[in-house]
């Protein structure tokens, strides 16, 4: 585990300026300030090490970064661990060797050439400076094997929809006489009104949602942006890998289980079934609509068909007594839904949204997700992903990317995650992220007095160096004044 301890910037928005965050000891910590204090540069910049980007480094004007951090073996956060190793790296500014580029790009006979040669080289040098940084100590440490996520403030934005109804389409269709020639009335009109708005609807969705996937492939993952089809990709992306290796896991448990007894009823005759487990109709229950969606693969096969018929005349514990007497399929179904054991494991993280979004927004509303699509159920009725309010789309947006991709990351970096949540779910927050991700560092710039209402978990952006002039009508203070200026 790594855990960053303190980061030393000099060079922060102006090369004379330095910034010093020391980070909480608890799991979180809390960047606290005014707006313009300069948390969401030091965010960018904290990802820009974490990427080695040197671009973002001088377009923020630093000079250098000092980071003090700690390695453990452990596999989740514990402030008791005793095996903490503390260790610091530092990223430097430097010049390349002007003197092998220009050698790179021109050719001995033009150096060679006493005057040409010093004032084409004196005009290179004076053209071409170029800063870089030295990144040997970092790529030699922990830190530039580590994985992060970076979440912007942009979160849970409302996607782009097709901005069309079925009176526009109406309209449109009858307002000339060659159109209107192909109904034979108005209730025809907007029939086919009705069925053209639903497939434009649904092609356009399509479109969209290819090119919003998000891709996870690199160490440090910056969103800047993440619109409801970004997380509706997601969702639906991993519900139907799982849900395909579970159906070919359960159709190969079916067929291996079936091979099984026709072996043994041909070298050892007949024989006493197996005992069932005890809870044997809670399991078969519980699972028969994971079983049926596997088996009902719209491929004729009177088999499976005769299992499905039997899955679906069963609407509670009892009705699975019914199956115990037929042994040859009590045992397929049990070994079926054995397989489904790790389907679930591949699902947690699925579930585990659907259960916190579900505890955040009460008892009213419950996330459901299938194969074809994420709707949210409000009693009989139901609306879809980006018809939540703002503040219920950041916290299906920040449990989706964090439990998604954020427990396999060594560090979670967020940008206000109280946008738009109520004092209830920011007080909530916090905790929530840290018991469903205990082996990350979770660093978050926040304007909320909840969010930074204790004050272990504060991190102040502290003002160690200041050289330019402030901008001020009362008299300046004294230059020999040892105070700091805190954000």
């Amino acid at each position: 585990m790594i855990f960053l301890k303190k980061i030393v910037i000099n060079g922060f928005k102006s090369p004379s300026k330095s910034v010093q965050i020391c980070f909480s000891e608890k799991q979180s910590s809390v960047i606290y300030g005014d707006n313009g204090c300069g948390k969401t540069t030091f965010l960018k910049i904290l990802n820009a090490v974490f990427k080695q980007d040197d671009n973002v480094l001088l377009e923020e004007e630093v000079e250098s970064i000092i980071i003090d951090y700690k390695t453990s073996t452990s596999t989740k956060f514990d402030r008791q661990e005793e095996q903490w190793i503390d260790k610091t790296v530092k990223i430097s500014k430097i010049k390349e060797n002007q003197e092998d580029l220009f050698r790179e790009e021109h050719s001995e006979q033009d150096i060679n050439l006493n005057r040409k040669g010093y004032l084409l080289k004196e005009a290179y040098f004076n053209k071409n400076v170029v800063n870089i940084f030295d990144w040997d100590s970092f790529s030699k440490s922990e830190l530039a094997m580590s994985k992060s996520l970076s979440l912007g403030v942009d979160r849970g934005t409302q996607s782009s929809r097709l901005n069309l109804n079925t009176k526009i389409l109406v309209n449109y269709l009858s307002r000339t006489h060659e159109f209107r020639s192909n109904f034979k009335n108005f209730n025809q009109v907007h029939d086919f009104a009705d069925d053209l708005l639903m497939f434009l609807k649904k092609r356009n969705s399509s479109s969209i949602r290819g090119t919003n996937v998000i891709d996870y492939d690199e160490n440090h993952v910056f969103l800047k942006e993440v619109n409801m089809d970004n997380i509706e990709s997601t969702l639906l992306g991993r519900y139907r890998n799982a849900r395909r290796s579970a159906a070919r896991k359960i159709q190969s448990a079916l067929f291996d289980t079936l091979a099984s007894a026709i072996t043994e009823q041909n070298e050892m005759g007949p024989k006493a079934p197996k005992l069932l487990p005890v809870n044997f109709n809670e399991i078969i229950n519980r699972n028969k609509e994971l079983l049926i969606e596997a088996l009902d693969d719209k491929t004729e096969n009177s088999f499976k068909d005769r299992i499905v018929k039997e899955l679906r005349k069963i609407n509670n514990e009892d009705d699975v007594n019914e199956l115990r007497d037929n042994s040859l399929l009590s045992r397929l179904l049990l070994e079926m839904s054995e397989q489904l054991k790790d389907s679930e494991e591949e699902l947690s993280a699925i579930n585990t949204v659907i259960d916190r979004f579900d505890f955040f927004t009460g008892d009213d509303k419950k996330l459901i997700i299938n194969n074809n699509a994420i709707k949210v159920k409000i009693g009989k009725n139901s609306h879809d992903i980006n018809k939540l309010s703002s503040g219920e789309r950041h916290i299906l947006t920040l449990f989706t990317l964090l439990l998604d991709q954020g427990r396999h990351r060594n560090f979670i970096i967020i940008d206000e995650p109280e946008i738009s949540l109520n004092a209830t779910w920011q007080e909530a927050l916090i905790p929530t992220l840290e018991e469903l991700m205990p082996s990350c560092q979770i660093i978050a710039a926040s304007h909320s007095p909840i969010l930074a209402e204790s004050i272990d978990n504060l991190a102040e952006l502290e003002i160690i160096k200041d050289e330019e002039p402030l901008e001020i009508e009362e008299a300046p203070k004294d230059k020999g004044s040892d105070e700091y200026d805190y954000v």
